[in-house]
């Protein structure tokens, strides 16, 4: 009996060490989770619960909405426990992930791989909200229609082209905004450095305003230009950041 009341203690005591906001953790004994608590504590890493047995729905519910407040602690760890398959296909329709081990070390650096992965993915979404620097070629032989709209095969020799960006030549004059992507007949919100496509444009008639061959660069916004320069400047490369300088005197003139 004292055994039981002790191990009831010992649970008890770990479950006390829970956050709001954190990571729901699953273990096949009170070792195991004594164990990983240690090794998530002494990595800061905050657990909302942990508890013995297998990942539950309540579990899944939880994490989603943890992950609503926090999107890198809406996790479910589970060490040497089972997972339901009918559980798993719903945390991935909830956007949850149930991190899975049998080994305590790899459990971890499972998680940290999927919290740098997220923070990536969260980098990529918030850049995909500004005009990103971008050169562009017309190129020879590629001119499908003359105006309204023109439409004319591009090559992307340095950053990314998205759906809505302004286009400029190279002595900074305007000549409209990037109205369709297409590759092979298919639509594209974006292009990037070394690809080719057709794009549409209502502004610019080829042979009078555009012509095969001229080089155009992406019109970057002060603000956008600004926040990539600050805070996303580790996103770009040392090209795209000579670019986004030259883009800025070109639209200053």
């Amino acid at each position: 009996m004292s055994s039981g009341i002790s191990a009831e203690k010992e649970l008890k005591e770990i479950l006390i060490k829970t956050e709001n906001v954190g990571i729901i953790l699953r273990a096949d004994t009170l070792g195991s989770l004594e164990a990983i608590m240690r090794l998530f504590g002494a990595e800061n890493i905050k657990i909302r619960k942990a508890d013995v047995g297998p990942v539950s729905k309540v579990d899944l519910i939880e994490a989603a909405s943890i992950r609503q407040q926090d999107r890198y602690s809406g996790a479910i760890l589970a060490f040497n426990v089972t997972v339901d398959p009918i559980l798993s296909q719903e945390a991935e329709q909830r956007n949850t992930p149930i991190i899975s081990s049998d080994i305590i070390y790899s459990l971890f650096d499972k998680f940290k791989e999927w919290k740098t992965q997220e923070q990536l993915r969260e980098q990529q979404e918030a850049l995909a909200e500004y005009v990103f620097p971008a050169k562009i070629r017309f190129m020879r032989g590629y001119a499908f229609r003359s105006n309204k709209p023109a439409v004319f095969g591009i090559g992307v020799l340095i950053g990314r082209i998205k759906q809505g960006d302004t286009l400029i030549k190279e002595d900074g004059t305007e000549i409209g905004s990037i109205k369709s992507i297409q590759v092979e007949k298919q639509s594209k919100s974006e292009l990037k450095v070394g690809e080719e496509a057709a794009i549409s444009m209502d502004e610019p008639t080829i042979g009078r305003h555009i012509f095969e061959g001229e080089i155009y660069y992406t019109k970057v916004p002060l603000k956008d230009a600004l926040a990539l320069q600050n805070k996303y400047k580790s996103m770009l490369t040392g090209q795209e950041l000579d670019l986004l300088d030259l883009i800025m005197r070109l639209t200053r003139k």
